[in-house]
């Protein structure tokens, strides 16, 4: 491991462990979340003058429209992190700045309700409707879904909604460590309980209820990993071979080439939970964002 690669992880690790902790409140972790990674409309069109951000409204779900490109040719549907719990527009307009210059996309960020004053199934169901909407104006081969960390098990659970209604599948989807096990049962979370910087069993144990509101737990639509994944367009799952949440994302894949779709998994090595949004600046990240970019224009 490199001497930034292991410097990033350290300085990542005692920050988000400090702002993160099991036992603070739902109220302070959601402050803290937004005061680490937040930004503005009017301080990042400062910055880029070109970027351009819209606010709208999909099937009365709040969201905004972020373009760093002048001639986009796709549009993602982007579902944000945040164990389902935190998060919002305001913490993810850079990374869906990033994603648009580097996708040449339009990038829908939907601010849908969060647990536990909305439990399952009400995000799976605002994404849902957001999505089909977004099909009636842009045309079905332009579409992708994607997400982060709880965004990203929201997207697959989404696909897997989507499939159950008989609605058109996007052209792709791709998700950065998805959290997508609400039994918390995969095997890194004992295997990586000592690299992953941030999340642990203590983590997930105490967040999955606030989000789960009482539903059985290996639900599909609330754990995608049990899905059945028939019909679904190709998928890119990213995640890092240190984070407790790696097996999420192994036993996707490896369910769904089994089942016939186009599924590939991108493993960072020595890296950490959604690495290339936490750490943008590693060349580990730059070459998942390529990926992802190649992926999506394929």
């Amino acid at each position: 491991m490199s001497w930034k690669v292991r410097a990033s992880n350290f300085g990542l690790g005692i920050v988000l462990r400090s702002l993160f902790r099991p036992g603070y409140s739902i109220k302070q972790m959601r402050k803290n979340f937004d005061f680490l990674a937040g930004a503005s409309a009017v301080s990042l069109k400062k910055k880029f003058p070109k970027l351009s951000v819209e606010e709208i409204s999909l099937s009365g779900t709040n969201a905004e429209v972020i373009t760093a490109t002048e001639s986009p040719n796709k549009n993602i549907l982007y579902l944000h992190g945040g164990g389902y719990f935190m998060g919002s527009i305001h913490s993810y307009r850079r990374n869906a700045m990033r994603l648009s210059y580097r996708c040449k996309a339009r990038v829908f960020l939907l601010e849908y309700s969060l647990a536990p004053e909305h439990p399952f199934p009400t995000a799976v169901h605002e994404a849902q409707d957001a999505y089909i909407e977004l099909l009636r104006r842009y045309p079905r081969n332009s579409m992708v879904i994607a997400g982060d960390s709880a965004g990203g098990g929201l997207a697959l659970s989404v696909l897997l909604a989507l499939k159950d209604r008989n609605q058109p599948m996007p052209s792709r989807a791709f998700c950065f460590s998805p959290w997508a096990d609400m039994t918390c049962s995969g095997a890194a979370l004992t295997a990586n309980h000592n690299t992953d910087v941030w999340l642990n069993r203590k983590h997930l144990e105490k967040w999955a209820p606030i989000y789960g509101g009482g539903h059985e737990t290996s639900d599909p639509h609330l754990s995608p990993v049990y899905g059945d994944f028939h019909g679904f367009p190709p998928l890119l799952l990213l995640a890092g071979d240190q984070e407790v949440l790696l097996d999420d994302s192994t036993r996707i894949v490896n369910a769904a080439v089994s089942q016939g779709v186009d599924a590939r998994l991108l493993v960072g090595k020595q890296m950490q939970h959604v690495w290339p949004l936490s750490l943008p600046f590693l060349s580990e990240s730059k070459v998942a964002m390529k990926a992802i970019a190649d992926f999506v224009n394929e």
